[in-house]
């Protein structure tokens, strides 16, 4: 509807098509909400009765809208001539009838007095007419507006129309209209189409002013086939409640004949879809009876006939057949599905028959055969994946087992059995608070009587599986996998203490405390061959894998996921499959093979969406997926992946990921008004999801690089003295480098800072390992940043991130060498124009620096000494730099001015290079104020973003973006995964750069200047 706003100087026509209940009337209310004040709407509407009712109804509802609203005289100034006119036919009002002309030009000069009407109030102000449910238009109105979309020239005049397309097919009167107006270029079409998954996630977000869950978005998706008219009624409802639309949608069953009726109460009670074998089966009808039943529902799209079947053209429809069944008859015909399904098995696929006859003898409240068929169903769910499905089916056993009889001795399994198993499907599922609550029921005997719970095994096991799930909700479950293990003794290498200490080891990993990942994880794999248990191997080496390679490296960890990865596939252990995949890449991340681990990850994700596991995993796979691309300067696609990762998942802990991903990229490209509402919005989920300490580390890093950026150097301080306060959580997370960077950079550029922090950021780092390319780009970066005056410690670290295709690390690495080499020259200069003024060269002022440069060398060449690298180390000491700097004034103490500047063009201008193509501006101005300063030309700064300008930020253009749609708040929120008030912030921000007083000044503004096509 965008394009046809009122700014629009042509006359054309718009007509927007859809199914009942897909969000015409209300996309046709907003439009008109959001348009300028000065332009008028006028609506009419078509009755249902129209073919054969009241000639030209929605005309006439606009005519005695403008009367009521303007008089009489309102609309007789517009028409041609003193009168009599062919209008006041509809209402004598306006004045004596036209009288002595035929039929045929009586028609005409009607027609031409409606056109003259809109064009006459089109010259007042810009006009829309919006006519309604154009496919009950009686036959003159829709000759009328066929007259008008060909005869309409003034400008400021825009007719919509909507029609229900599922009406309007075939011999439809109104099909011939649709077919010639859409011939003409001057007549658009909108088909309104259903929403996706996704989409009706954010409708159930605006409705309820919060993140709804995954699974429920999922179920109402799937009850309401995307229809947002369902999606709103059901909503507000429980699952099973009856639904609020059901007489609206029961329009058209009341006057059915007895078998039609029949047939749809029976396919009601089949479901959404039934086979043709199975409804022929089940119903008492002749075959040609039931033929011509069946055939009038198709045309009265009640049903809809498919390949091998028919199904309902809506949920909804079904549910509102199905309510009103009376409760014996639908027992009945419930049992008589059951036995059907029971004496023919093969009228439906194999692997859906456990479950439909659980259905179906539940519905028909035959508890014990309900009971064994949710069971079997249950087992068939596991091994398709269908975790969801396997979890509902056993919450169907559990809901049954207190009104059967003797159901352990039926299914061959006591209830806490059942209780467990469906606790495990909601690991699987995604559902981990409904799995903590089963597990918790469980548990509650041994809370309340530690010494008589019983075995201690059997604890030990609920204890791994409530740590489990509570990891994966928010990181807190290591309390439980230790307790677990205390009640075990530690001298008896048990196959379950085995598989405690490899749940220990992911629990470490999870929780970023990866210094403590190889010991269990080790004694886990010498445990599980101990007694060639090849489950708990496969996850043992799946956390020694992730222990080996940010340790040792990506090549002694290769072999180790590998043998892992055959484990887990010969064994079908998915859910371990989807960890090897998600800490490969963060391992081959590590190693600085970024494009490599992208691969391994995307891999990762696409099984998890063939295997049902993308809520579950999904999230922590994108989080992985886009730190790599991140890496690689792919922050489109890096931003794309967060916000897919977003649309998978509620849970705090992977939210706070998510959010930070895009967090980071906001900084990176200056956006930091957006990056600091993230900041509020992860400070509130870190604080209520009761996250690790080591998570608390990356929520601190991106604080202090949010502040460093704002140039709130105090502020920046302050975090990092926290954080190196507690260095020993910080080196535990694999963060020690990158964090130590971050303190010598800030260190650094603070001219009053305390001169010793060298020494004890140096300190720090002694015990810090090298593991991989990453941690050693890290390394150097720290390293040039200690000495930042010497221009052989930014090139080193300027080669590593070159190497590792890491373009934005580069930039900033090439800034420093930049300045490096400027300050080289400076000093320079001042020893020239010493030893100018003096006889003697200035060897003591040399030998000082010298002293100098080497003690600042020496301790580097310690520290790499101590790291074990020294000798390929590619850092050059900076006593080598300073015999290169001070050899004599013949050489580095001659160098001209202009050298300095030739000296730092070539960084600064690849650095400029790099953050023009990145879109990184805080990267750009940092070398446009240094390249000023030198005098080199590197181009201007790229701007904020591409869109309108006016000092809009990338994410205020996307929120304009939707605005300029019609969203609501709400509506903004849920599309960008931010909150409410945030979305706020942004509107009355644009609001205010725009010099606009309204949402609609500033959505016609977008549209006047065809910001977004």
């Amino acid at each position: 509807m965008d394009a046809h706003g009122a700014s629009s100087r042509a006359a054309r026509v718009c007509l927007v098509s859809g199914e009942a209940g897909i969000g015409k009337t209300r996309l046709l209310r907003e439009f008109a909400s959001r348009l300028d004040d000065r332009v008028r709407v006028l609506t009419g509407e078509c009755l249902e009765l129209g073919a054969e009712g009241l000639p030209y109804a929605p005309f006439l509802a606009v005519i005695r809208q403008l009367i009521r609203e303007h008089g009489v005289a309102a609309i007789t100034r517009t028409l041609p001539g003193d009168g009599p006119y062919a209008l006041a036919s509809w209402l004598p009002a306006i004045g004596e009838p036209l009288s002595g002309v035929d039929a045929e030009l009586g028609r005409i000069r009607l027609f031409g007095e409606v056109l003259a009407l809109l064009e006459g109030l089109a010259t007042q102000r810009p006009l829309v007419l919006v006519l309604e449910d154009l496919h009950w238009a009686d036959p003159s109105s829709r000759a009328l507006l066929g007259f008008l979309a060909g005869s309409l020239t003034a400008p400021d005049v825009l007719i919509v129309g909507s029609f229900r397309s599922t009406d309007v097919e075939g011999a439809h009167p109104l099909c011939e209209l649709v077919i010639r107006l859409t011939r003409d270029p001057a007549v658009t079409s909108i088909s309104l189409r259903r929403l996706s998954v996704h989409e009706v996630g954010r409708q159930l977000a605006a409705i309820h002013n919060r993140e709804p869950d995954p699974h429920r978005i999922t179920q109402v998706y799937q009850r309401s086939d995307g229809n947002p008219l369902f999606v709103e009624a059901l909503s507000t409802a429980e699952p099973g409640d009856p639904v609020p639309l059901r007489s609206l949608l029961l329009s058209g069953v009341d006057d059915l004949s007895e078998a039609a009726g029949l047939v749809l109460r029976h396919a009601a009670v089949a479901g959404n879809q039934v086979g043709h074998r199975l409804l022929s089966a089940v119903l008492p009808l002749a075959d040609t009876e039931a033929e011509s039943a069946i055939r009038a529902l198709a045309d009265r799209h009640l049903l809809v006939i498919t390949e091998d079947g028919y199904r309902f053209r809506h949920a909804l429809i079904r549910d509102a057949v199905y309510e009103r069944l009376l409760p014996g008859e639908r027992i009945r015909l419930h049992r008589g599905f059951a036995e059907t399904l029971r004496d023919h098995p093969d009228a439906v696929p194999a692997e859906r028959l456990p479950a439909e006859l659980a259905a179906h003898w539940h519905a028909a409240e035959n508890v014990e055969e309900a009971l064994a068929h949710a069971w079997r169903a249950a087992r068939v769910a596991a091994t398709a994946y269908a975790y969801d499905e396997q979890q509902r089916m056993l919450e169907l056993v559990l809901d049954l087992w207190p009104r059967a009889k003797d159901p352990a001795a039926r299914l061959g399994v006591d209830r806490d059995a059942v209780v467990e198993l469906a606790a495990t499907a909601c690991v699987h599922s995604g559902d981990f608070t409904r799995g903590d609550e089963l597990v918790s029921a469980l548990l509650e005997p041994a809370v309340d009587d530690p010494d008589g719970a019983g075995d201690p095994e059997r604890v030990a096991a609920l204890l791994e599986l409530r740590g489990v799930l509570r990891n994966r909700h928010n990181t807190s479950g290591l309390p439980d996998i230790e307790a677990a293990l205390a009640l075990l003794p530690s001298d008896e290498p048990t196959r379950l203490r085995g598989r405690l200490l490899a749940a220990l080891a992911h629990t470490r990993i999870s929780v970023r405390d990866l210094a403590e990942v190889r010991e269990p994880a080790t004694e886990a794999v010498r445990i599980a061959r101990l007694h060639d248990d090849p489950g708990t191997l496969a996850k043992a080496l799946a956390a020694l894998g992730v222990a080996e390679g940010l340790e040792t490296g990506v090549d002694a960890a290769e072999p180790v996921f590998a043998e892992a990865t055959e484990l887990t596939q010969r064994l079908g252990d998915h859910p371990t499959l989807m960890s090897i995949s998600q800490w490969h890449g963060n391992v081959l991340v590590n190693g600085g093979q970024f494009r490599k681990a992208a691969t391994a990850i995307r891999r990762g994700i696409a099984a998890a969406e063939r295997l049902g596991l993308i809520h579950s995993r999904g999230p922590a796979l994108s989080i992985s997926l886009g730190f790599a691309l991140e890496q690689l300067g792919d922050w489109p696609e890096a931003a794309k992946v967060y916000r897919d990762g977003l649309s998978w998942t509620a849970a705090p802990l992977y939210r706070i990921g998510l959010l930070r991903g895009l967090g980071g990229i906001a900084i990176a490209t200056g956006e930091l008004d957006e990056a600091q509402l993230l900041a509020t919005e992860i400070d509130a989920l870190v604080d209520a999801a009761n996250t690790a300490p080591t998570w608390r580390v990356e929520q601190a890093t991106y604080r202090f690089r949010l502040a460093m950026a704002r140039e709130e150097h105090d502020e920046a301080e302050t975090i990092m003295r926290r954080l190196l306060d507690d260095f020993a959580v910080v080196s535990n997370s694999t963060s020690g480098w990158y964090v130590l960077s971050l303190a010598a950079d800030l260190r650094s550029r603070r001219s009053s800072a305390d001169a010793g922090w060298r020494r004890e950021l140096l300190a720090l780092a002694e015990p810090l390992t090298i593991p991989g390319r990453f941690e050693a780009a890290h390394r150097a970066g720290f390293l040039a940043a200690v000495d930042h005056e010497d221009p052989s410690g930014w090139r080193s670290a300027a080669t590593l991130w070159r190497e590792l295709e890491a373009p934005h690390q580069l930039g900033w690495c090439l800034v420093g060498l930049a300045e490096a080499l400027r300050a080289s020259g400076q000093a320079a200069e001042a020893i020239r124009a010493r030893g100018q003024a003096a006889d003697s060269p200035p060897r003591a002022s040399g030998q000082a620096a010298d002293a100098l440069l080497r003690t600042s060398g020496q301790a580097t060449d310690a520290l790499l000494r101590t790291s074990g690298q020294a000798s390929d180390a590619p850092l050059r000491t900076s006593g080598q730099a300073a015999d290169a700097l001070l050899r004599g004034r013949g050489q580095a103490a001659d160098v001209p001015l202009r050298a300095r500047g030739q000296a730092s063009d070539a960084p600064l201008r690849e650095a400029a290079t790099i953050a023009a193509k990145l879109g990184a501006r805080p990267l750009a101005e940092r070398v446009a104020r240094l390249a000023a300063q030198v005098g080199i030309a590197v181009g201007e700064a790229p701007q904020a973003n591409p869109g309108p300008g006016r000092g809009l930020t990338a994410r205020e253009v996307d929120v304009l973006r939707l605005l300029a749609k019609g969203l609501s708040n709400r509506q903004i929120a849920g599309e960008l995964f931010i909150s409410v008030s945030t979305a706020g912030v942004h509107v009355s921000r644009i609001l205010a750069k725009l010099e606009v007083a309204s949402r609609g000044e500033a959505a016609a503004l977008a549209h006047r200047e065809q910001w977004f096509g």
